[in-house]
């Protein structure tokens, strides 16, 4: 007899539907782009591993509050399988009525059009696991015939074989990059400060930012490798960052280099030297054909290597790139690594690549090379300034003194003037040959016409620079966007920019730029510099300012790879202080302190200039009237002591623009001082001047009115045993409505965090439909904004970004978030920390946790499981605590720890028999023994409701056994 064949049924693995728990930073930019009411339906996002893919997509999820999702594998290869998760993620366990083996139809035909499905959304994450598959078909069939109302996230490591260009065309899609999800430095302060609890300077953030490219793993990775650092030390960590970093190594090898072919490898490793990756250059260097293909597979592949000009060139991500540098030199012999360098070298200065030729011809070894290149190549700086300024010239450049011009132009480049002056004397001395001595007096010319003091020369006032130096004495007429031969020249055109907007004439100034940028070469000081002009004249307009951060953020890592460090430095700064003006964090005015004080330990008072008085209005913008006062104070100072009037002018103006709003005042009228500066500087229309800058100074919410240097009243929020909210004093909140106090508190117990308006939505009007419960929310926050309004407080505390609400009291203390970092602190020191160290933390933290989260609120869905999270990571950490103290002989100390610990977790097993432990060390065998029989009375009460979830009532039995516990 033939045994009937055996069914087997599809297996699906639960945790491939179960969206991840949101961790890291809120970045409001990117989830915007993929959010927002007028995003198109499907999203994509591309990017390298590491690049935070699915911790975007997660945090996404968790904004939205009921999304579906589904973890591509594999394994996931046919129509049925890709169904099968889909219909679990969309339907819930509605999916598993489908059939065995049902398609794409069968799942579009169970969704149909349920209204109750409007704004759902499905993320799909590591689609590459799909490629040239029928899943794959599957997956795009779906895309194109879903439900409108069904929103798709789809995150990949390369871009799917279905056609996004036809969608991308249509506006049926948006797409992030890897580019697009790179940290930016203002980010990665944020990160280190608010998500890892161990904050970077400024300074560091960016420098760190720019070592690793913005990558997600690998400023992951470093924060894991500093762990339990001191400040100074994490500092020291990130100048001390290279390619021979053991984390970043470990995980660019299994990531990157183990997954290639042996024939990719060698490319990556042989064609790091060249830096730019031409296909040719390539081709030349490697003796072979066959680098385009090579190349567009991994960018393709998304294999930390882009193209900035759609495949003529490319460039390898910059952590990678010193990593492949490190294996050359450990796998390769140094002769055969010289070879390649000098190779290199020679190639990359035929193609006229001529900053990346020095740096290899220098990893050659070949100084005589790297002297002439110098000497043929005006525009070459040297990116290592080292001592030079200090009057001594290493062995190198003693035998050439051509290759200490090279660094004398990185000095000129970063502002470093008079450093700058004292190099071309030394080398000047030093030089044997009339051609450099008559080099190095031109430069001593050019780079003095930007001191104080001394007019440039009419020889000077001929070149760009110096044209531009003369504008800042006198706007005179308006500059000509010709060159001094009269043949259009778009450089000329930034010359004509700048001259405008020092006029005052900003529309003239936008018309001109507009007319010279297209056709400024890339990567050259005049496009950098016009693309800074582009961004101020944008940051006022609505809307502008975010996407302004962004440009200034890509303008300072193209000039700092370019070699222009003084723009990249005001880039910086200018970012800086609008990253300030638009987040609102105090703490934030550090970064234009770090910027400031970069200009001042290169004396680079031009820089320090502009950063002093763009720092000021955005001080003035935030109303720190006082200490916007004194940043124009000092840039005034400094304009006059450079000889620079028409800049004087606009700080002089700022300064009266700042008393102004700082009294509530229109414009003002120009004093003797701003007249007198007018006239100098050749300005027609002052009043033009003072108009632009009281619209600058003007703040960017209506706040409290205060005098000038009053303290700001202490905020708190209070969640913890009782709701709370003091500015000053208790804000009353009997005038709200019950649903609208609700808001509030959800909205405080998530202080400082979007949380999405269908969340909110679901947890206070469950039964509402979309439309209805959006305007019921709008209701709730415009009411909650009156009271503040009414307690003294802006209404911008209530935040709206996109479709999520955030509360943002300005200054305040949250005891949530102060007991969240209080744990963690108590458990990181219970490792090596003293038992009395632990007892003040612990007595700190016991006194903070007046109670359950928000009690008033009951038992709603939206508070409960945060509750019991902060009450069980509260009870794990004095565990720890007193555990640490039994063990460290001081069970005294632990014991009203762990009597705490059996309050608050009952059902923690190892808490009771802690507790236990420290009464017999002290002596108190009786008590230990009540405390051993309360366990297995708990234990009991525990296992009569094994057979179904704890109820409410049920939960408090074992509480209230716990309650009759000694002490």
């Amino acid at each position: 007899m033939i045994p009937a064949p055996v069914r087997t049924v599809p297996v699906t693995v639960p945790f491939k539907t179960r969206c991840p728990k949101p961790v890291g930073l809120v970045r409001a930019r990117l989830e915007d782009a993929l959010l927002s009411p007028d995003s198109p339906g499907t999203a994509l996002v591309v990017a390298p591993p590491g690049a935070g893919k699915t911790t975007l997509l997660g945090r996404v999820a968790a904004s939205v509050g009921s999304a579906a999702w589904f973890t591509a594998g594999v394994e996931d290869h046919d129509e049925p399988a890709v169904v099968r998760y889909l219909a679990r993620a969309l339907l819930g366990p509605d999916g598993q009525d489908l059939p065995a083996g049902a398609g794409v139809d069968a799942l579009l035909a169970a969704l149909g059009d349920d209204p109750a499905r409007d704004g759902s959304l499905l993320i799909v994450d590591d689609v590459h696991a799909l490629a040239g598959t029928a899943a794959e078909d599957a997956l795009e069939r779906f895309l194109l015939l879903r439900p409108a109302s069904v929103r798709v996230l789809l995150g990949s490591r390369r871009p799917p074989s279905f056609n996004t260009s036809r969608m991308l065309a249509s506006g049926d899609l948006v797409e992030l990059s890897g580019d697009d999800l790179r940290f930016r430095s203002w980010e990665v302060e944020d990160l280190f400060r608010s998500v890892y609890d161990e904050p970077l300077a400024p300074e560091a953030a960016a420098l760190l930012c720019r070592r690793v490219g913005g990558l997600a793993a690998a400023l992951q990775l470093f924060h894991l490798s500093v762990r339990g650092l001191t400040h100074v030390e994490r500092e020291a960590e990130v100048v001390r960052l290279n390619g021979r970093s053991r984390l970043i190594r470990s995980y660019l090898a299994r990531t990157v280099l183990d997954g290639l072919s042996p024939e990719h490898r060698e490319f990556l490793l042989r064609t790091a030297p060249l830096g730019i990756l031409d296909p040719a250059l390539c081709d030349a260097l490697l003796d072979r054909g066959g680098s385009r293909s090579v190349l567009r597979g991994l960018e393709s592949g998304q294999l930390f290597t882009t193209t900035p000009d759609e495949g003529l060139t490319y460039r390898y991500h910059q952590v990678l790139r010193d990593h492949l540098e490190v294996v050359l030199e450990d796998e390769l012999a140094p002769a055969e690594v010289t070879g390649l360098h000098a190779r290199a070298a020679a190639l990359l200065e035929r193609a006229g690549h001529h900053t990346e030729a020095l740096r290899a011809y220098k990893r050659a070894g070949d100084w005589g090379a790297a002297a002439r290149l110098v000497r043929e190549r005006a525009g070459v700086a040297d990116p290592d300034v080292g001592p030079l300024s200090s009057g001594a010239l290493d062995s190198a450049e003693q035998n050439d003194p051509w290759l200490a011009v090279a660094r004398i132009r990185r000095l000129l480049r970063q502002g470093s003037m008079e450093a700058a002056l004292v190099a071309l004397r030394l080398v000047e001395a030093a030089a044997d040959d009339p051609d450099l001595a008559a080099h190095c007096a031109a430069q001593r010319l050019q780079a003095g016409a930007w001191l104080g003091g001394r007019a440039p020369t009419a020889d000077v006032s001929r070149s760009p620079l110096g044209a531009v130096r003369a504008l800042t004495r006198s706007v005179g007429p308006p500059v000509p966007a010709a060159g001094p031969d009269g043949d259009a020249d778009p450089v000329w055109g930034v010359v004509a920019t700048i001259g405008h907007l020092l006029a005052g004439r900003v529309a003239r100034a936008r018309l001109e730029l507009d007319r010279a940028y297209p056709d400024l070469t890339d990567g050259t000081w005049p496009k950098i510099a016009a693309g800074l002009l582009g961004a101020l004249m944008e940051v006022g307009a609505a809307g502008h300012r975010r996407s302004c951060c962004a440009t200034l953020e890509d303008l300072s890592l193209t000039a700092d790879v370019e070699g222009y460090p003084w723009l990249a430095r005001v880039a910086q700064g200018l970012q800086a202080c609008l990253v300030l003006e638009t987040a609102g964090q105090s703490w934030r005015i550090a970064a234009c302190r770090s910027a400031i004080g970069a200009c001042q330990r290169d004396q680079d008072a031009w820089g320090e200039l502009v950063i002093r008085a763009v720092t000021a209005v955005a001080l003035a913008r935030q109303e720190e009237y006082a200490e916007a006062r004194d940043h124009l104070d000092r840039a005034a100072a400094t304009a006059a002591e450079l000889g620079a009037p028409a800049l004087e002018l606009w700080v002089r103006a700022l300064v009266l623009a700042v008393d102004a709003a700082a009294a509530g005042a229109p414009v003002p009228a120009p004093d003797r001082l701003v007249s007198g500066l007018a006239r100098e500087a050749a300005v027609d229309n002052v009043a033009t001047v003072l108009v632009a800058c009281r619209a600058a100074v003007q703040p960017s919410a209506a706040r409290r009115a205060e005098d000038p240097g009053a303290r700001a009243p202490e905020a708190r929020v209070s969640c913890l045993g009782a709701f709370r909210l003091c500015y000053g004093s208790d804000v009353d909140l009997l005038p709200l409505r019950p649903r609208a106090r609700l808001l509030l508190m959800l909205l405080a117990m998530n202080h400082g965090v979007d949380v999405h308006r269908e969340r909110l939505i679901d947890g206070l009007w469950p039964d509402a439909q979309l439309g209805v419960g959006t305007r019921r929310l709008q209701v709730a926050v415009s009411s909650i904004r009156r009271l503040l309004e009414d307690h003294g407080l802006p209404a911008t505390v209530v935040q709206r970004h996109g479709d999520a609400y955030r509360l943002q009291l300005p200054g305040a203390t949250v005891d949530v978030q102060d007991l969240e970092r209080g744990t963690t602190s108590l458990e990181r020191a219970s490792a090596t920390a003293d038992p009395a160290e632990l007892a003040e933390q612990a007595g700190a933290l016991i006194r903070l946790y007046r109670g359950d989260l928000l009690p008033e609120v009951g038992a709603a869905e939206w508070v409960v499981d945060e509750r019991d999270r902060l009450r069980l990571g509260l009870a794990g950490a004095l565990a720890a605590s007193a555990r640490a103290c039994l063990d460290r002989g001081r069970p005294d100390l632990g014991l009203w720890q762990a009597q705490r610990v059996v309050q608050l977790d009952p059902l923690r097993d190892t808490a009771w028999l802690v507790l236990a432990r420290i009464q017999q060390q002290l002596g108190d065998h009786s008590a230990a023994q009540v405390t051993l029989t309360e366990h297995s009375r708990v234990r009991d009460l525990v296992n009569v409701h094994v057979v179904a979830p704890l109820t409410a009532s049920a939960r408090a039995i074992p509480r209230r056994a716990a309650a009759r516990a000694p002490g």
